[in-house]
């Protein structure tokens, strides 16, 4: 174990300080930015004491590794990974990490839930283009399967809004890949219910949607190209993805391409979502 003083020198400790606190230790309570350190044997992180209001909390508290017994190292090491476009599967990071296949899949699943509720949060404005693609569909198959997956591929020129449609600055293109129902098709085409379900939930108010045939998708220059490189890297990487948490999958493509131009590093911005600080800490690309 290491000992206090080490802490605050450990790389990993000191990574995620600053994407939860970029300005220095700010109470969740109160704000106050003053707080008393209080170290004990039984502790491996340390025990932050506002000096304002006397709550207690420490660096991962409030975040997805509050509870975890699994290290700021790994924990560091698997943000670094899934922020390299290739990732990791749970098979491959409990070698590379020396963890259960089980540890190492429910931080993955963590990650990837953290991900989901950020892009959840995050809708679509200005021109939208979108259309309909069948994952799993197999070659110069013409007709739907059981097997197949029906996806909305979507992306815009577009400025980053939050559900309250408060403009902020120009973010370039954002995109979208999300499951359907099949009470969002009439046989392979978007039904107008589906649209309008996409659209309400995905696009901001004042937004434009536009929904490409299928001729039309697979002639787009982004959306087609953007899904079978979302495609190859699952089929790759996973092996193919069953129905109940491929839209995990599906969302973390989409947070790689989304920030890969990104004034920050994916990596900083990543473990800033992890540490449930990404809004203050990177929302305004630009601010200085």
């Amino acid at each position: 174990m290491s000992r206090p003083s080490d802490i605050y020198r450990d790389v990993s400790y000191q990574f995620f300080y600053r994407r939860k606190w970029p300005h220095g230790f700010c109470c969740p309570r109160c704000g106050y930015r003053q707080a008393y350190t209080v170290h004990s044997p039984v502790r491996t992180l340390p025990l932050y004491q506002c000096q304002c209001c006397r709550h207690q909390t420490t660096l991962t508290a409030g975040t997805i590794m509050e509870g975890s017994r699994t290290s700021l190292a790994k924990w560091h090491t698997v943000i670094e990974l899934l922020s390299d476009k290739k990732s990791v599967n749970a098979v491959q990071l409990a070698l590379l990490i020396q963890v259960t296949y089980k540890t190492a899949w429910s931080i993955l699943h963590k990650i990837r839930r953290a991900i989901s509720e950020l892009d959840e949060d995050r809708r679509l404005a200005g021109y939208v283009t979108g259309g309909v693609v069948f994952y799993g569909r197999p070659q110069f198959a013409y007709y739907r399967t059981e097997r197949e997956h029906p996806l909305w591929v979507s992306c815009a020129q577009e400025r980053e809004v939050r559900r309250d449609n408060n403009f902020e600055r120009d973010s370039g293109l954002y995109v979208k890949i999300k499951r359907l129902t099949d009470h969002d098709l009439i046989g392979q085409k978007l039904a107008h219910s589906g649209e309008t379900r996409l659209f309400e939930e995905h696009l901001e108010g004042q937004a434009v949607g536009v929904t490409l045939n299928r001729a039309e998708f697979r002639r787009n220059p982004l959306l087609f190209p953007l899904y079978k490189e979302a495609e190859k890297w699952i089929n790759q990487t996973f092996r193919g993805i069953g129905g109940k948490y491929q839209q995990a999958y599906w969302d973390e493509f989409c947070f790689r391409v989304n920030y890969m131009h990104h004034v920050h590093p994916v990596s900083h911005i990543l473990a800033s979502v992890c540490m449930g600080n990404f809004e203050q800490a990177y929302r305004r690309k630009h601010a200085s």
